[in-house]
């Protein structure tokens, strides 16, 4: 056997060697430990017949359980500081462990507490929101006559009352130019809201107003220069009045016009159902007689069919193909050759149930007059192409409810005038 065989053997002993002294120590230390944590209990249940106090027990194990938790809690901020269980076998007294734990208990529950009703704390005064003498969250919403979609508006909060008098002479006289597209609201103490024009109470006082701008009609989008003389002019009346003015939307405005006139386009649509001249000419007398047993009304050259006999909104029109007015006179002494029953889509609030009612009154005065019943390209208006209208109707309607702009709405009145 070599040398080089006899070194290799004895360091593989001394290897051997080192690692069982070495697992001896580890596992003497084990020991150790585990015999110091133990708690030895005072009676043996098994053993002896004494009493046994179930709650001190109890009381004891918790004792332990905390004294784990705290240990557990203060390793990070301890470690430092605090003596190895192993390298000191002096164990902690029970009054300082028991004193620790009621201390770290007092803590936790103070802790949870705070979190728990942190809602209910007031905060410090430096530290609240200070409420604003301007703050509108008590105020009523907007007035019902505006709306965000199509308006720009302004609200107008003022330390002292603005007489209606002066906000309308002032509106006079910087938004002259502006005419029908702006309007002016004021809210009085109980935050109703009252329109302020040339019909308005001139001596009412209001805190808050409201100045809009419609940013579109059918007329097209309001241009970039009408948008900036009208914010101009809103701080105008902001600095006349000592008053703070708050936009309420923010964003280019002239693009939400531009946005709005592009929506307005595709669903401001006029329905026309014609009604032509058959192989017999239809009599004036006889075409009228038709169209006001329908509750239709002849007024400035057409027939106006109301919703309400007259009150209410124009349902539809009929007209006359010729494009000349119709008069009580002509009808008298001429026939008709054509006439066009329209109606203005977004005007009204149920568009598909005014198409059935025109659809069955041009089909009615088709049959009574010998005439016929064709679309714009004078082709024969037949079931499938009526179907067609409906299903169109029904997603314009839908669309402008997404906008939040009802159909047949004041606002859409006046966006589609």
């Amino acid at each position: 056997m070599s040398d080089l065989q006899i070194a290799l053997i004895v360091l593989g002993i001394i290897i051997i060697v080192a690692v069982i002294i070495y697992n001896g120590r580890q596992e003497k230390k084990l020991r150790t430990k585990i015999s110091n944590d133990f708690i030895v209990p005072k009676k043996d249940v098994l053993v002896d017949d004494a009493y046994v106090d179930t709650e001190a027990l109890q009381a004891q194990t918790f004792n332990h359980t905390a004294k784990a938790k705290v240990a557990e809690e203060l390793k990070p901020t301890v470690d430092n500081e605090a003596v190895s269980i192993v390298e000191s076998p002096e164990s902690i007294e029970t009054a300082e462990v028991n004193e620790k734990v009621d201390e770290i208990a007092a803590e936790v529950t103070t802790k949870e507490t705070v979190q728990g009703e942190v809602s209910m704390v007031e905060k410090p005064a430096a530290e609240r929101d200070v409420a604003s003498p301007l703050d509108m969250t008590d105020t009523a919403s907007l007035p019902k006559e505006v709306h965000a979609e199509v308006d720009l508006i302004a609200l107008i909060t003022a330390t002292k009352p603005m007489s209606a008098q002066a906000l309308l002479s002032m509106k006079q006289e910087i938004l002259k130019d502006l005419g029908a597209l702006t309007m002016l609201h004021g809210a009085d103490l109980g935050n109703n809201w009252h329109r302020i024009d040339d019909t308005s109470d001139q001596n009412q006082s209001f805190k808050k107003v409201v100045c809009s701008l419609q940013l579109a009609d059918r007329r097209g989008p309001v241009s970039k220069a009408v948008i900036n003389k009208f914010q101009f002019a809103m701080e105008a009346i902001g600095v006349e009045f000592e008053a703070y003015v708050d936009w309420q939307e923010a964003g280019d405005a002239a693009q939400r016009a531009i946005d709005l006139d592009a929506f307005c386009m595709k669903v401001d649509q006029l329905v026309s159902l014609h009604l032509i001249q058959g192989k017999t000419p239809i009599h004036g007398t006889k075409f009228k007689g038709l169209a006001e047993a329908n509750d239709m009304q002849l007024n400035n050259g057409k027939f106006y069919c109301f919703d309400d006999k007259g009150k209410g909104p124009v349902l539809f029109t009929l007209i006359n193909a010729d494009e000349q007015p119709f008069t009580a006179e002509s009808l008298r002494l001429n026939i008709v050759r054509g006439a066009t029953f329209q109606i203005e889509v977004p005007k009204l609030v149920n568009c598909e149930q005014t198409f059935n009612r025109v659809v069955l009154i041009a089909q009615q005065m088709a049959n009574s007059i010998g005439a016929q019943m064709v679309d714009d390209n004078q082709r024969p208006l037949g079931t499938t192409q009526i179907e067609k209208i409906r299903q169109q109707l029904k997603v314009i309607h839908t669309a402008m409810v997404e906008r939040e702009i009802t159909p047949g709405s004041n606002i859409s009145q006046r966006l589609f005038s």
